[in-house]
């Protein structure tokens, strides 16, 4: 893994009992390790079981949660003061190193791990002689934290490590699912039942549908659907409208009168002109015909065969009396009424 480097930004001595830790100092031992050193002769007094802090450092913000292995060596003089403790701390973790000063011109050395905080520090814990008068050196070599990274993953926003993602992840935040809502017409008991029917078209979240899917409405107008889910970051909401739905009960045919005749048709068919049933009886057509040689005004079923379409009238004239016996007169016909029908009438003189 790669090591951290310059993890520390600025260096802060702290004198504790008014005693001055000059050469208190930041050693670089190597590219990827750091160290602090607080040399031989530094004196820290106080009452059995104080603790004093010998020293305390700024961590740059960009090893936030680095993890670092703690390497403490303790070089004491030949002056023995047992029950002395030091602590190395970062946040709420830390390494403990006991009894460092047990024994004329001993080196103790510990190991343990830290996960960087804001700030290093070390610190001395007094044991019964109530006095420090050690030097140590303590390095750090770190590896960088795992950067955690938001991505959405099966319709939901999670948190995971960036080493943990997966193909199949995308960017948070999640897509919203897409729905789809509709009317359906069926017929029960020979009666129209409207039923919502909703689902999701898109999306890997689980949805929840309000009105629910399958459920019976009053009647074929619209409704709004609302879907409901939770994406990781809190319950969220998508809507769309299930359109109006035709009545599907099945129209009766109904009787119309329709140019003089009853017919059956169902009533969307209806077209203005029809009238309702039954068909009005058609006045019956007059005619004037010449009967017995008179005109006269007739229905038209009762018309004769020896009716004719009108009467002609008819001129008599006189011839003088030859004393023959018998004189035939020709009749001049007038026609009345353009029939083709003529009279002939004969008359003798005295």
């Amino acid at each position: 893994m790669n090591k951290i480097t310059n993890i520390i930004a600025s260096v802060a001595s702290v004198a504790m009992i008014a005693i001055p830790l000059a050469g208190t100092s930041l050693v670089s031992a190597s590219e990827n390790v750091h160290g602090l050193s607080i040399p031989h002769g530094t004196i820290i007094r106080g009452e059995e079981g104080s603790k004093h802090q010998v020293s305390q450092e700024k961590i740059d913000p960009k090893h936030l949660g680095s993890t670092c292995k703690v390497n403490v060596t303790s070089t004491n003089q030949g002056s023995v003061h047992p029950g002395n403790n030091l602590v190395i701390a970062s946040g709420s973790t830390s390494v403990v190193v006991k009894d460092v000063e047990r024994e004329a011109y001993g080196v103790i050395k510990a190991t343990g791990e830290i996960t960087l905080a804001n700030q290093i520090t070390v610190s001395v814990v007094l044991g019964k002689d109530r006095v420090f008068s050690g030097g140590m050196y303590v390095n750090f070599e770190c590896t960088p934290p795992v950067k955690e990274v938001k991505v959405c993953r099966n319709g939901r926003v999670v948190t995971i490590k960036e080493t943990d993602r997966d193909n199949t992840d995308t960017a948070a935040p999640c897509p919203a699912p897409e729905i789809h809502a509709n009317l359906v017409c069926s017929l029960v008991d020979g009666e129209a039942e409207f039923t919502l029917k909703a689902n999701k078209t898109s999306g890997d979240v689980a949805v929840e549908f309000t009105p629910a899917s399958g459920t019976v409405m009053p009647n074929g107008s619209a409704v709004e659907v609302t879907a409901s889910y939770n994406d990781g970051t809190g319950t969220k909401t998508v809507k769309t409208t299930a359109p109006s739905a035709a009545d599907c009960t099945p129209e009766e045919e109904i009787e119309v009168c329709r140019d003089g005749n009853v017919i059956s048709i169902l009533e969307s068919d209806k077209k203005d002109s029809d009238t309702s049933v039954p068909c009005p009886t058609p006045e019956e057509k007059t005619i004037e015909v010449c009967r017995d040689g008179t005109i006269i005004t007739i229905k038209e079923s009762e018309k004769l065969a020896s009716d004719t379409e009108g009467c002609v009238e008819s001129v008599v004239t006189e011839l003088p009396n030859t004393g023959a016996g018998s004189v035939v007169g020709l009749i001049a016909s007038t026609f009345v009424g353009g029939t083709a029908f003529a009279q002939v009438r004969l008359r003798r003189r005295g």
